[in-house]
């Protein structure tokens, strides 16, 4: 038999033998490839995939309304795999309105048999872990909670924290009412203090909620007020200095008493650590113009900023004053 065709081509005989017979079988041969192929696949694991839950009436999850899922999928090319990230799968658990009311036992759900499941085309979802969850439900409720500032840190040493204010001062909080019935207040998260704290501030800050409970509204704002730390000290027994102008022919013969105590107020790190000699007391006769006993009020020279006299002790000074011959 001759191995070319009428047309003058080339064909060989084994292929023209039988050929109807032998494209069939091709022919189904590519389907089971492509058929297995399609069920062999690429299986990945992918983690942290978020089941939401999502409760009916006025009923709320006893605990997170939030599970993280460990899925394993199939996929038929390596360019989806790569692809893949947990926020491609969406499950979502709707729990019905209980009909006798709340039950003291958790209510056990499978988790491919009752969840909504949105994935990716091309993906197929061979198995979830868990692959059942236990839902307890408690009935839903509100309440106004009052808002605490939580503080992070330290102003320093010199300065201090006064009023605290917060707008609102409520919130209202939505939630279990076992949970609920728990909470005195609602926290803010850390309002940050340091060394840079020097004068009053205000700033928004958001409200730290537990994950079962909502809150409205979700930031507050807060204004702290920021002061110097102010103290007192009492210095005792610091010698009196007589001004008298140079070319005056009156002097003073006496003083008494010759020593006063005198008590500073101010900033707390600067007096602690002031000396007694940046103390000058003294009495000043500058407008006294003639001999004769006076009573004068002492007076206190100090070069410190912040630092101010707040009390003398004694409060006048008796002065002998003589004529110079």
């Amino acid at each position: 038999m001759s191995n070319y065709s009428e047309s003058g081509g080339f064909v060989p005989g084994f292929i023209r033998r039988d050929f109807l017979r032998k494209f069939i079988a091709l022919f189904f041969a590519g389907i089971v490839f492509w058929k297995v192929s399609k069920e062999i696949g690429i299986e990945e694991t992918v983690d942290n995939v978020k089941l939401n839950i999502v409760t009916q009436g006025d009923y709320a999850v006893l605990g997170s309304d939030t599970v993280n899922l460990k899925i394993t999928v199939r996929v038929n090319d390596q360019e989806t795999l790569l692809n893949l990230s947990p926020s491609d799968f969406k499950f979502t658990m709707e729990i019905p309105e209980p009909k006798n009311g709340i039950q003291a036992n958790p209510l056990d759900f499978k988790i491919m048999e009752s969840a909504k499941i949105v994935k990716p085309l091309g993906v197929e979802i061979l198995s979830v872990r868990p692959d059942n969850i236990s839902v307890s439900l408690d009935e839903k409720t509100s309440r106004e909670l009052p808002v605490k500032v939580r503080f992070s840190g330290a102003v320093q040493d010199n300065y201090t924290c006064g009023e605290v204010y917060v707008i609102p001062e409520k919130v209202t909080v939505t939630g279990p009412k076992t949970m609920l019935g728990k909470l005195r207040d609602i926290l803010t998260d850390p309002v940050i203090l340091d060394e840079r704290t020097i004068e009053n501030f205000k700033c928004k800050v958001k409200l730290s909620v537990p994950e079962e409970m909502n809150v409205v509204p979700r930031d507050v704002v807060v204004q702290v007020e920021v002061y110097k730390k102010i103290d007192t000290r009492k210095f005792t027994g610091i010698p009196i200095d007589v001004l008298v102008p140079a070319n005056s022919s009156l002097k003073v013969s006496k003083i008494s008493p010759t020593n006063v105590d005198i008590t500073v107020q101010g900033i707390k790190g600067v007096i602690e650590k002031m000396k007694e000699a940046e103390l000058k007391p003294f009495i000043d006769i500058s407008s006294i113009d003639k001999a004769g006993t006076i009573v004068l009020k002492p007076l206190c020279f100090i070069d410190l900023q912040g630092v101010r006299m707040l009390e003398y002790n004694p409060t006048e000074i008796r002065v002998d004053i003589i004529q110079e011959k």
